[in-house]
């Protein structure tokens, strides 16, 4: 053999690191991805095996925690007697874990151990040993008592059932023989949580085996039958274990006790320790078990085991000198014999295969007879039976041989048998054909979502590529049309590009979500579609007029009887495609499109006169598409800049004829766009809606819609006020600037007056006609959504905002704002509480709804009480005038518009003898009518000239001496109780005036019962206000009197901390807090008001004073003058600051109407009585 010497090693190494070096100048490319990849799989593996231990820690954590969790749930549970001894449970655990955890076992596996030391679990009846089959087993154990013995701890939660033995091997669970016995054991929730904490955070092998202890006594202590109970048990919580553990494990049955059979002593005495130690009992094969029936397997390996007995009996017999000892001996195969009924009875019933597999049976992995503690002999069938049957008495007296006091088959049993199968446990088959049964769902998911998703990109693409489609097809059919295509006939091919251009415009600006997945491609398109449809569209419509351009203008610069909206039109055409400086802008459309249309005139006159519209609207639509994109960029001809400054002098020489530019703009306008009318509303309405109470024959010019404003007029104006901006022209420009540029705004201002117009003039065109003779259906309608009145306000409140405006149209457009008060006006103070109370029939407040919903609220009680309903309340509200008299809270709209609308309304408005019809009605809105009242009014005729002198000195009168004092006015003196009495209070003035003139045609809630009385929405509003001051004061008294509950919270006092106390004084009563929930009833009357009130608060220990009043007899709301005051559902928040404090309390009137809201008592002095 070769001597490896240093020499040898020295050249061998040199010679290595030269063939290296020799390869990695060859190969130094394919070395370093080999040891990169070497690399990269090696981190990864470290990686792995790193995460696994990181998770394997955090899973014995987990196990940790969820018992810990489940030991706090108890003792939340628990009385408190209870609790003391489940937290002693809980140190003792703690310090069983903590001891653990020092072992050799703990620190080698640290947080991990409860998730990877091998986990047992120990069954049996009480008093089978199974505490003493662990402790004897010889493991070495982490925990130990004084004497070095192992020991064990209970468990905590839902392991509480369990003494816990941690070996240095595995972990071991003794479970008491009394909870083997519990049949709801399975429903304990902490033990199914903890068995599903094992699962979770053991996937592999949540357990790894289960072994069954059974005492031999009780064995032998009856029958098979006798056996049927215990083994019913056993199978229940190995079934329980399987079910909710989800897997198969080995179950190993150990006969305990053995040493109280007759002839144990006798058989074994002679073994020596080594002997002692080895298992004894059967292990059977896996396969053969799962094959065959387990009590068939048993059946035969029992009867190899007993004859194995035989043998070994044979030879102990002959060194036995006592004959009883000899025949114990000889019996004692034939003792194990007689318990085969009883075992195979065990095994038949402990490892029963159900018919309904919905978990695994256990595993039958074997059977062993062991002996923790020698004893006396107790089990004895052979020799008693014999000696009955030849009629001796049996000798039994003789004692058994000395046998070691030490367990006997057990101590090999854990480290041989139990332990070596530690991997045997796996998932069951149930389990596996649900993990099998659930990865096939999924993957069929998986498959179905991905061809779902497949069909869906697919549909969404083909959807998303049908402008694309469209364009394609567009651009074919005009790129094969030739150039001596006529305008008319390339007009349709031109437009159909155009439509395809703008949707590919519009969804580059606003694509969907299915453009954006279904893979989109319409923004490649745009672009040469473009080039092709401008290309086109100067070929067809531009080329073959615009030689016309220099001669038209040449013609009208010099001929001043021409349209001077014609010459004004011409001259920017002229510049927009002959002079090279003009720049291409949107607004230019209105001048292309208006050349076009004024040029093709001929091509125009061989259309059909039913098409004629439809041919402007194109040209115009292709004017539109060209100057948004800046085109025509190219010019036409030589620019001559003669004729330019020619036609700008005959522009500024006409000036005084501008006004035609505004009748041109309206005739163009009218031209192009289609005329509204009611049915044109109810189309746009939907198919199911139709007018059939009302109809007009008037119309609304298309000029005055919106399709007008947004297609012809804006950019009308537009391109009039570009004009100086764009003009180069020095003298133009000094002497004309001024005035073309205000002339856009003077016309914008002129359409908007003639639009309020136009849609007033519609309005009053409206008719109604009742086609129920009691206005059934007319009531029920109009108290619904498909209210035809509100159809037509709604247009009409739409059609007024017209985007784009400029502040110069808007005190036209203002005049129909009346409208839109109607709809959606409220008065200011809104929150959200009073929203929401609005919205709910049963709490709704009328002061916070728009005229448009009290109209809609007395309509609906009205079909109410026509149906047949005979609610009084309901009956005598009837439709509400206020709901059709028109408050204008903000400004004051053109009275023609105010007029319209009101007639308008009249044909729903309540009148004396039904439901009024507007056949022609005047301003006032008193039209004819049918039979029967809505709501009831009295029918007698109003006095008129007696109901103007009472208004002036039975109201105006009486209230004038007191309107300019306080509380109705903000300054002032204050108005005496006396005096507030005598016109507010039962038999005062107010009383008196509606005696005399309003009873029976008007509520005190500001109902409008008929049409008798004249009074206008001013008078009306007054004496509404009026009545609510007499009802919040004099409703529930004979005096004057407001009673309220106050109170307040910590919460709504500031500073927190510092402030001690608040006090509210009204009249001799105080209201205080300190601290908690405190309530007082307060009251202010004629009594008491002289006593004053004020709010004062203490701060750190020092008084600070908030408002006062202690003189005159409105202390009170002088007060609440100076707080800032809030609805808050049924009650009111009343704030104060003052002197660093805020005060907030809350105040619950007593009556439905109340003062504690701002400006409640503010009332100026009556309307004049012009009715």
């Amino acid at each position: 053999m070769p001597r490896f010497t240093p020499r040898n090693v020295v050249i061998g190494a040199v010679a290595l690191i030269a063939v290296l070096g020799a390869f990695l100048y060859q190969h130094l490319v394919a070395f370093l991805v080999t040891a990169l990849i070497i690399i990269v799989v090696v981190l990864g593996v470290v990686v792995w095996l790193i995460m696994r231990e990181l998770e394997a820690a955090k899973a014995g954590k987990g196990i940790e925690k969820e018992l810990d969790g489940q030991v706090e749930r108890e003792i939340e549970r628990s009385t408190f007697g209870q609790q003391a001894e489940v937290r002693n449970l809980k140190a003792e655990w703690d310090a069983a874990i903590a001891e653990f955890k020092r072992s050799p076992a703990g620190r080698r596996l640290g947080d991990k151990a409860l998730a990877q030391m091998p986990m047992y679990l120990v069954l049996g009846p009480t008093a089978a040993g199974k505490t003493t089959l662990i402790q004897e087993s010889g493991l070495p154990s982490a925990l130990t008592d004084s004497g070095r013995k192992m020991r064990g701890v209970r468990g905590v939660g839902g392991a509480r059932s369990f003494q816990w033995f941690f070996t240095e091997q595995a972990i071991l669970l003794d479970m008491s023989g009394k909870a083997l016995k519990m049949s709801e054991f399975d429903d304990n929730e902490d033990w199914i949580q903890f068995l599903g904490s094992l699962r979770k955070m053991r996937p592999e092998r949540p357990i790894n085996g289960v072994v069954v202890a059974v005492p031999v006594s009780q064995l032998a202590s009856g029958g098979p039958e006798a056996v049927e109970p215990l083994a019913q048990q056993l199978r229940e919580r190995a079934r329980d274990l399987g079910h909710h553990l989800g897997m198969e494990f080995p179950v190993y049955v150990v006969l305990t006790q053995c040493d109280s059979i007759a002839g144990f002593a006798e058989t074994f005495a002679a073994f020596d320790d080594d002997q002692a130690t080895q298992p004894w009992g059967m292990t059977l094969s896996v396969a053969k078990t799962r094959e065959s029936a387990p009590e068939a397997v048993f059946d035969a390996e029992w009867t190899t085991l007993v004859a194995a007995l035989g043998d070994l009996r044979t030879q102990r017999v002959a060194r036995l000198g006592d004959d009883v000892q000899r025949m114990r001996a000889l019996a004692f195969p034939s003792q194990l014999e007689r318990l085969r009924p009883e075992l195979k009875r065990l095994v038949q019933v402990l490892f029963a295969r159900g018919k309904s597999q919905t978990a695994d049976g256990p595993l039958f992995r074997g059977l062993y007879l062991t002996s923790s503690r020698v004893g006396a002999p107790s089990v004895e069938r052979v020799i008693s039976d014999a000696a009955r049957a030849v009629g001796v008495a049996p000798r039994v007296d003789a004692p058994s041989p000395e046998m070691a006091q030490h367990a006997w088959f057990s101590q090999q049993l854990w480290k041989r048998i139990v332990f070596k199968d530690a991997n045997l446990a796996a998932a069951s088959g149930f389990a596996l054909a649900n993990e099998r049964r659930m990865r096939w769902v999924m993957f069929g998911g998986a498959v179905g979502a991905w061809l779902l998703l497949t069909a869906v990109l697919g549909i969404v693409a083909w959807q998303a590529a049908r402008p694309v489609r469209a364009a394609a097809e567009a651009a074919k059919e005009l790129a094969s049309q030739s150039k001596d295509t006529v305008p008319r006939t390339a007009l349709g091919y031109v437009e159909s590009l155009r439509a395809a251009l703008e949707a590919l415009e519009h969804s580059r600006a606003h694509k969907t979500f299915g453009m954006r997945v279904g893979g989109y491609a319409g923004d490649r398109v745009i672009d040469p579609a473009l080039a092709l449809y401008v290309q086109k569209a100067t070929t067809f419509l531009i080329d073959p007029v615009v030689e016309d351009v220099p001669p038209q203008l040449t013609a009208q610069a010099t001929n001043d009887a021409t349209p001077f909206a014609d010459l004004f039109y011409e001259y920017q055409g002229y510049r927009l495609l002959y002079d090279e400086h003009y720049e291409v802008e949107p607004a230019d459309s209105v001048v292309l499109s208006r050349l076009l249309i004024r040029l093709h005139q001929p091509e125009a006159a061989r259309v059909p006169v039913d098409e004629l519209r439809e041919f402007s609207r194109l040209m115009r639509a292709q004017a539109r598409m060209l100057t948004d994109h800046q085109e025509p960029k190219h010019r036409f001809g030589q620019f001559d800049a003669a004729l330019a400054s020619g036609a700008l002098a005959a522009i500024q020489r006409r000036w005084a004829e501008r006004g035609q530019l505004y009748e041109d703009m309206v005739a163009d306008a009218n031209n192009g766009i289609p005329d509204l009318t009611l049915e044109t509303i109810a189309r746009e309405k939907g198919k199911k809606f139709k007018f059939v109470m009302l109809s007009s024959t008037g119309k609304v010019p298309g000029a005055y819609t919106q399709s007008g404003w947004q297609s012809i007029v804006r950019s009308r104006l537009q391109v009039i006020a570009q004009m100086v901006r764009r003009e180069k022209d020095p003298q133009f420009v000094a002497t004309m600037g001024d005035g073309a540029r205000q002339l856009s705004k003077q016309l914008a201002a002129r359409y908007a007056d003639d639009y309020s117009k136009a849609w007033t003039v519609f309005l009053g065109t409206i008719s109604g006609t009742l086609n129920d003779p009691k206005g059934r259906r007319e009531l029920a309608v109009e108290s619904s959504p498909a209210s035809e009145i509100e159809a037509v306000l709604r247009r009409i409140d739409a059609e007024a905002k017209l985007e784009g405006a400029g502040t110069e149209m808007q005190p036209g457009l203002d005049r129909l704002s009346v409208v839109h008060d109607w709809l959606f006006y409220r008065p200011p103070g809104r929150d959200f509480v009073s929203d929401v109370k609005r919205k709910l029939p049963f709490a709704a407040d009328e002061s916070f709804m728009t005229p448009h919903e009290r109209w809609q609220k007395g309509l609906q009680i009205a079909a109410k009480t026509r149906l047949g309903i005979q609610d009084p309340d309901l009956y005598d509200k009837g439709p509400q005038s206020a709901a059709w008299q028109l408050p204008d809270p903000r400004k004051k709209p053109d009275r023609d518009t105010h007029r319209a609308l009101s007639v308008f309304l009249t044909c729903m408005k309540p009148v004396k003898r039904g439901i009024g019809g507007l056949a022609g009605g005047g301003a006032d809105g008193a039209g004819g009518g049918g039979a029967g009242g809505a709501g009831g009014g009295s029918g007698a005729p109003v006095d008129i000239p007696a109901l103007m002198a009472g208004w002036g000195s039975g109201l105006a009168g009486p209230f004038g001496e007191i309107a300019s004092r306080y509380p109705f006015a903000a300054g002032g003196d204050d108005v005496r109780i006396g005096e507030f009495t005598a016109f507010f209070g039962p038999g005062g003035s107010l009383d008196k005036f509606y005696e005399s003139f309003l009873k029976g045609h008007m509520s005190k809630d500001g109902t409008l019962l008929d049409d008798a009385l004249p009074l206008g929405p001013a008078h009306v509003a007054w004496l509404k206000k009026a009545f609510a001051i007499q009802e919040a004061f004099f409703g529930s008294s004979g005096g004057p009197k407001v009673m309220f509950d106050v109170t307040t919270r910590g919460k709504r006092l500031a500073p927190s901390g510092r402030l001690h106390s608040v006090t509210w004084h009204v009249g001799d009563k105080d209201f205080s807090y300190e601290m908690g929930e405190e309530e007082a009833t307060l009251d202010w009357s004629e009594q008491n008001s002289g006593g004053g009130s004020w709010v004062s608060a203490d701060l750190d220990g020092a008084p600070v004073n908030g408002p006062r009043e202690d003189g005159g007899d409105w202390g009170l709301f002088h007060v609440l003058d100076k707080a800032a005051l809030s609805p808050n559902g049924d009650q009111v928040l009343a704030t104060w600051k003052f002197g660093g404090v805020t005060m907030t309390v809350e105040i619950s009137p007593k009556q439905r109407v109340h003062p504690f809201t701002s400006g409640f008592l503010r009332l100026g002095p009556p309307p004049a009585a012009d009715f």
